[in-house]
């Protein structure tokens, strides 16, 4: 990625423009690793200093072709690299609920016409928590949203020791058409402590996650993604191929 100064002299101008209050999502092409090179702003901000912002709480991009998403934390922001369609035929859901921001990646290859899609929404798995979200809350609620014709039949069950077959209320959402937009299907959950747990929901869809409720969680070690890990070879190994075939072109061995 190299933008020329104005492109961030914008980013910085469009950034201050929007009040503290907003959360704000960057979307590009590019992930965070490949931002490397290139001139700055006219204040002297690289791309990595412009994302340090407080304001900024995501970074959803693409590029590498890895078979799945890459989940990556840079002090409070969260960095999303999604997979592709040509390669791994796969796309995903961002959902905004409550001022929680969930992830659901869809692999077009596992999907009928028939396929009802359905996302937990909250509470949100630990690879998605960061600064910008919200998990210390005891006293909240277990939501999924579901694309189906049919009113759905959904139980949750949390472990340890909180509840089992708890059955969510299911209540449609319309549009401003008054047209069906998905089942909002919820449940009350109060954790007596922090602490970790697990969430399985059962019935007409079934999905389990991992959940923290808390006020921090531990860190924990990320893989920084690589070529191994894509089908995009770094710019380097590239330009050394070139450079070897110059080499034969201009100094034949002969």
């Amino acid at each position: 990625a190299h933008p020329p100064t104005k492109f961030y002299d914008l980013l910085e101008e469009t950034i201050d423009k929007i009040p503290e209050e907003n959360e704000i999502i960057i979307t590009d092409h590019f992930p965070y690793y490949l931002w490397k090179f290139g001139p700055k702003s006219s204040s002297g901000k690289t791309f990595h200093a412009i994302l340090k912002n407080k304001k900024i709480g995501f970074f959803l991009n693409g590029h590498l072709h890895t078979p799945n998403p890459f989940y990556m934390h840079y002090n409070g922001l969260l960095e999303i690299v999604g997979s592709d369609l040509k390669e791994h035929q796969k796309f995903s859901v961002v959902v905004i609920d409550n001022g929680r921001l969930s992830y659901h990646p869809i692999t077009l290859t596992e999907t009928r016409e028939d396929t009802v899609f359905s996302f937990i929404t909250n509470p949100l798995p630990d690879f998605l928590l960061s600064n910008h979200q919200i998990f210390n809350e005891k006293d909240t609620y277990i939501r999924m949203i579901i694309y189906a014709n049919e009113k759905p039949s959904i139980k949750a069950s949390v472990y340890p020791n909180i509840f089992e077959n708890h059955q969510l209320e299911c209540k449609k959402t319309l549009d401003k058409n008054g047209d069906m937009r998905f089942w909002l299907c919820e449940t009350a959950l109060n954790v007596p402590h922090y602490g970790k747990y697990i969430l399985n929901i059962s019935g007409d869809y079934e999905q389990t996650l991992e959940f923290t409720i808390d006020e921090k969680i531990s860190s924990y070690k990320e893989d920084i993604y690589n070529p191994i890990d894509s089908c995009i070879v770094p710019y380097e190994v590239q330009l050394a191929i070139i450079w070897f075939f110059l080499l034969i072109i201009v100094f034949p061995f002969y």
